[in-house]
């Protein structure tokens, strides 16, 4: 699946951690924030009776992003197996330290998770372009309060 074998550490079974970073993406940062803010939205379009007092956009959107510290945490639990891996099972820390290039062994340890994480961001940008598009194609009826941006913040907490 890797083409160069230089980016995991020797030995490495990387194809479950590709699997866990595919199943907390989709799970955590796709489908966790398309059901909030949809429920939220679809929910505040059917039942608002008000059209002068339609909640901002960062109402949708509070905690649809909360995955992404899931995200982090399994990144980091993985650059630190990385790590381990070295020095517990294979012995070979030593020999990585020794080595001429001295980015190679956090290369080995970082790239993986590094990806992950930059996936999930992209990911993340992708699905608030398409929520303030939603929010902003609402009916004709209802009356948007003036847009003061998108606190990213209380989406992701």
């Amino acid at each position: 699946m890797l083409k160069n074998k230089e980016l995991v550490p020797p030995g490495y079974k990387y194809r479950n951690e590709l699997m866990i970073y595919a199943v907390v993406l989709f799970m955590f940062m796709v489908l966790l924030p398309l059901n909030n803010f949809f429920n939220r939205f679809n929910w505040a379009v059917e039942s608002w009776s008000y059209p002068d007092a339609f909640p901002d956009i960062n109402y949708f959107l509070r905690g649809c992003f909360s995955g992404l510290v899931l995200m982090i945490a399994v990144c980091i639990y993985y650059a630190l197996d990385h790590y381990r891996s070295y020095a517990e099972t294979a012995k070979s820390i030593y020999t990585m330290k020794r080595i001429n290039d001295p980015w190679l062994l956090p290369k080995q340890c970082l790239f993986l998770p590094l990806m992950a994480l930059l996936v999930s961001l992209a990911v993340m940008a992708v699905l608030l372009i398409v929520f303030k598009n939603c929010y902003m194609n609402v009916p004709a009826g209802i009356k948007l309060p003036p847009y003061e941006g998108i606190n990213i913040w209380r989406a992701i907490i």
